[in-house]
């Protein structure tokens, strides 16, 4: 595996356009932690509803 030396994990996430970046680097680390979509389910879900990337 090689992971980006620039891999930072977003603190806060206040709008949909936050949670979409976290769940990118989740999603790209997450066979390397052995993660499964399944586990992930309830974070995907998130993104569901108001389209607009500054929505909460």
């Amino acid at each position: 595996y090689c992971l980006s030396p620039d891999l930072k994990l977003a603190k806060v996430v206040a709008t949909l356009n936050n949670l979409q970046k976290l769940l990118d680097t989740i999603n790209w680390v997450r066979p390397i932690l052995g993660m499964t979509t399944k586990e992930l389910s309830p974070l995907f879900s998130l993104l569901q509803g108001d389209p607009n990337l500054t929505s909460p």
